[in-house]
């Protein structure tokens, strides 16, 4: 199977074949899949080649932050900064232009 890239922000791939959401920065690579009724995080250090598989193991539930932001919501973030990946949400209308824990806060993170 040949796995099409889709572009959602310069940091985020989704592929069209497939259940996979790629967060990246540099050969740093977060991979949020679904399998089965499971939902994963794996991480790569060197851009893909080999990965650090499950890191997160979560029961599929769109209810989770973790899982529901890969839909983009309004008013949310994932980044990879450094070696960790972050989940950050708007606290003020000023939200990401603004302050860290004034005008947006981390709400969920993996550190690496």
């Amino acid at each position: 199977m040949i796995l099409l890239p889709i572009a959602l922000s310069p940091f985020l791939t989704k592929f069209a074949e497939a259940s996979y959401v790629l967060v990246s920065s540099g050969l740093i690579v977060y991979r949020k899949r679904i399998v089965g009724l499971h939902y994963y995080i794996d991480f790569s250090e060197d851009g893909g080649s080999s990965w650090e598989l499950g890191i997160v193991d979560l029961v599929y539930d769109e209810s989770s932050i973790i899982i529901s932001i890969d839909g983009n919501p309004s008013g949310y973030r994932q980044a990879v900064r450094g070696r960790n990946y972050y989940i950050d949400q708007e606290l003020t209308p000023t939200g990401f232009a603004g302050t860290e824990n004034v005008d947006w806060e981390t709400i969920y993170y993996i550190t690496k």
